[in-house]
């Protein structure tokens, strides 16, 4: 069963100032991004080459160091360990978000292979993958600790989740509004088809690591292996770029950059893969393919009232709240119950 992160509230007027959703969002993005500029200050600075061995090490850098200052924040002002980004399981859930967000993009190239739009006009070689898989990675682990990590949870635990859903996927799909050659279109179609899909992964698995495998093996495909340009910027990689000299571009695309992502041929498989997300929630995966309205367990929806009292949490979470706190069940007959040590259970179903 998916857990939801709880802030461990602190008493006092200085905590509860710190611990505001708004100034718990702003203080976490300004310390990802003071580090990430400074650090590429510093390289600019040293004119450090990006495609160069010590220019990729500083990329690499640049994440844990983001990592980092997530951590931090949480830890710090939350007061919590920070369930979502635990390395403990870091790998397997990356590997499943990659292998999910390659078979996405390779879906929508192979759409576009079909009406004649994408062709391959040279390959290059295994060491044009290198630049895009770093380049892919820095915008995974940036954009999904800050949307998704960061945007989302928080509003989410004040607003609910369909809110935070609608608020963090129009967010996401702002911030590519200012990409080269971008339109309300391509914005429109980044916010329902990555930002929906992104947050639907991450309500589902409550796992930043799912994200950010998804959000860097769609990057990586889309400018490392097809050759694709990237939120409009110049395309690479060991193939050519949809709509090029011997492709057709349609009139319905949105772009003049001709982003794959921001076309209608790649919004049919990204709306598919959201409202195909396994409901459930379990270890065991069971529970029917269902629409996006019940596409995650219900344990991973938030309501606001669900977090007035903190003593009383839904079944799942008992294991994030301190030892101090009083602890619920649920008994069989569905009704909750105190289980501390010399308490007798009480209403019908208790044993």
């Amino acid at each position: 069963m998916s857990m939801i992160p709880v802030v461990n509230r602190r008493p006092g007027t200085g905590w509860k100032v710190l611990q505001f959703p708004v100034t718990r969002a702003l203080l976490a993005v300004a310390s990802i991004v003071a580090f990430i500029v400074l650090l590429q200050g510093a390289t600019r600075a040293l004119r450090i080459p990006p495609q160069s061995g010590l220019g990729r090490f500083l990329a690499l850098v640049l994440i844990a160091g983001a990592c980092l200052m997530y951590t931090a924040s949480v830890r710090l002002i939350e007061r919590r360990a920070v369930v979502e980004l635990a390395l403990r399981d870091g790998p397997l859930a990356f590997g499943k978000g990659f292998l999910v967000g390659a078979a996405l993009f390779s879906a929508t190239i192979l759409v576009l292979w079909a009406m004649g739009v994408y062709t391959v006009t040279g390959v290059h070689g295994a060491d044009a993958l290198a630049a895009p898989l770093i380049g892919a990675l820095v915008a995974a682990f940036f954009e999904e600790l800050v949307f998704r990590g960061v945007l989302f949870r928080i509003v989410e635990e004040s607003l609910g989740s369909w809110l935070a859903l609608g608020v963090s996927a129009l967010a996401f799909g702002f911030l590519h509004a200012f990409n080269p050659g971008a339109t309300w279109v391509s914005t429109l179609a980044i916010a329902l088809e990555a930002g929906v899909l992104l947050a639907a992964v991450y309500m589902y698995s409550r796992r930043l690591w799912t994200c950010i495998g998804l959000h860097c093996a769609w990057n990586f495909a889309e400018g490392g292996v097809f050759g694709a340009s990237v939120s409009g910027g110049k395309a690479g990689g060991p193939t050519s770029s949809p709509a090029g000299s011997s492709g057709r571009k349609p009139r319905w695309w949105p772009c003049s950059s001709a982003w794959p992502r921001a076309s209608l041929s790649c919004s049919s498989p990204a709306a598919g893969a959201t409202s195909c997300v396994p409901s459930g929630g379990g270890a065991d995966g069971r529970g029917a393919v269902r629409l996006i309205g019940a596409a995650w367990p219900r344990e991973a929806r938030i309501s606001p009232a669900a977090r007035r009292d903190p003593r009383l949490p839904r079944p799942g979470r008992e294991a994030e709240l301190p030892e101090a706190l009083v602890r619920v069940s649920r008994c069989r007959g569905g009704r909750r119950r105190d289980t501390r040590p010399g308490r007798r259970p009480r209403g019908p179903g208790a044993s």
